[in-house]
């Protein structure tokens, strides 16, 4: 599975639109440029969007994979945006569909289908990761065609211990993480120090 982080932890690097505007290119295979969670939910200028796609097209020695600008729970308009701006971002690289509320229409054509592994709804996933990873498996075994391999964004630990339980996990293709300083555990953090947090992604 590839894991997309911001950091040069792996050859499979994030670059969140509205996180931040520097992204870290050394040493990247496939660059996943996501207009981040903030974006999805405040709306994102398109224009200034596809600008920040350039800037990491023309540096980056590595396949794009672009999400197309989502708008947070709500699908009908995440598909309109999908319409409007799919083919223009293609120029750049792969096109990324998010399934807002677990909807795919059927002339969605993109070549990566995200599911929202953060935020589901009012469900955060890190409080309810039973619940987002049933969502999860449910669109997978019940709704998805496998039309394109399948992404998930920002999952939470336990989300992703559910979906390996049950087999799920290994069907998703790659997802993306901003927690991977997270110390694994308790004890391992005693070990840092106290530290929660690791110093790098190395």
């Amino acid at each position: 599975m590839k894991v997309f982080t911001p950091d040069p932890c792996t050859p499979y690097r994030l670059c969140s639109f509205s996180s931040s505007r520097s992204c870290k290119l050394d040493g990247a295979k496939e660059v996943l440029v996501d207009v981040g969670i903030a974006a999805a939910r405040g709306g994102v200028n398109f224009s200034e969007y596809l600008d920040y796609v350039r800037r990491i097209w023309q540096k980056a020695r590595a396949e794009l994979y672009i999400v197309v600008p989502d708008v947070f729970s709500d699908w009908k308009k995440t598909y309109q945006n999908y319409l409007r701006y799919a083919r223009e971002l293609r120029r750049f690289g792969r096109v990324v569909y998010v399934t807002q509320e677990f909807v795919l229409p059927q002339d969605v054509d993109a070549d990566v289908v995200a599911l929202p592994g953060r935020q589901q709804g009012p469900y955060r996933c890190s409080l309810h990761p039973l619940h987002c990873a049933y969502r999860i498996r449910w669109f997978l075994d019940e709704i998805y065609d496998w039309r394109a391999p399948v992404h998930l964004l920002g999952p939470a630990k336990r989300e992703l211990i559910f979906l390996r339980t049950w087999g799920t996990l290994q069907r998703i293709a790659s997802l993306d993480t901003t927690a991977h300083h997270l110390r694994p555990s308790e004890s391992a953090s005693k070990i840092s120090g106290g530290k929660y947090m690791a110093e790098s992604g190395y």
